[in-house]
């Protein structure tokens, strides 16, 4: 007796056809002991060299923000293709944004293979209405997009995602003078990766943060000038009645709000540290 299989019939052909390859899982979401223990697990690299390579990675992952595993310079070629074949940089996915009548905001994520296809709502109650300069970003977003310029585009939406992420971790509603404070954040990172990709010889790459650069800088008020600066110090050592380095901290507390996106907070502490003779 024999058997026949009709391989016209829509189930044998699809019984026949390969399975999908399963996704990759991402590095993002993980700590860093399980960070660890993926790379070891897939034989990337020795259990002794482990807790380095996770610094090097969550640098890249967390502090600069990368989104390709190419960009990791520092990182050997072999490894950084193990990397890219083994393992994704897949980020939470915000796929709807809805703004109610009462000022509730609601985002849909979508979260990479270690949430494998789940779906979450997450709901915060806004104290005010949207900040001048989110208003500002969304509306350039629109005017990048009907303009066609995908490279300011793509800037942008990396700030409204940074902005996105804080007011997601920290659930709250960031007003302008914490918008600046993200954006602070973005431009010493970017300023950062210039100098470190000059160093590297990736001129390609340095070009490309600078022009973020450039796009970010323009959403920060006017910087103040070194005799502003100054005077705005000199009134605080004042007003704080400080005396030595050991009062740094209260004229700090009180010079930085008043310098917010207007000045390197890293140059004010220097000026701060020298006229208390630190």
């Amino acid at each position: 007796m024999s058997l026949s299989l009709d391989l016209t019939a829509a189930g044998a052909r699809e019984a026949l056809r390969p399975a999908p390859a399963p996704e990759k899982p991402s590095l993002i979401g993980l700590a860093r002991e399980e960070m660890a223990q993926a790379l070891v697990a897939a034989g990337l690299v020795p259990e002794k060299q482990a807790r380095m390579r996770v610094q090097q990675l969550w640098h890249w992952l967390y502090v600069r923000g990368v989104s390709d595993f190419a960009h990791m310079f520092n990182i050997s070629k072999d490894l950084r293709a193990g990397l890219e074949r083994h393992f994704s940089i897949a980020r939470p996915e915000i796929v709807e944004e809805q703004i109610s009548s009462d000022g509730t905001r609601k985002w849909l994520f979508r979260f990479p293979p270690r949430g494998a296809g789940r779906f979450a709502f997450l709901r915060f109650a806004l104290e005010s209405s949207m900040s001048d300069l989110k208003t500002r970003l969304t509306d350039d977003m629109k005017a990048a997009m009907k303009g066609g310029d995908k490279e300011r585009l793509a800037v942008i939406r990396l700030v409204n995602a940074a902005i996105k992420q804080r007011e997601v971790d920290e659930r709250i509603a960031l007003d302008d003078a914490q918008v600046l404070a993200t954006l602070e954040k973005m431009l010493k990172q970017r300023r950062d990766s210039i100098t470190q990709f000059r160093a590297a010889g990736r001129e390609d790459l340095a070009s490309q943060e600078e022009f973020e650069v450039g796009v970010i800088q323009g959403y920060m008020p006017a910087q103040l000038s070194a005799a502003e600066i100054d005077a705005i110090v000199a009134k605080a050592i004042a007003d704080a009645g400080a005396s030595s380095a050991k009062d740094m901290g209260k004229v700090v507390g009180l010079v930085k709000p008043q310098v917010a996106g207007r000045a390197d907070m890293g140059q004010v502490s220097a000026l701060v540290k020298q006229k208390l003779g630190g």
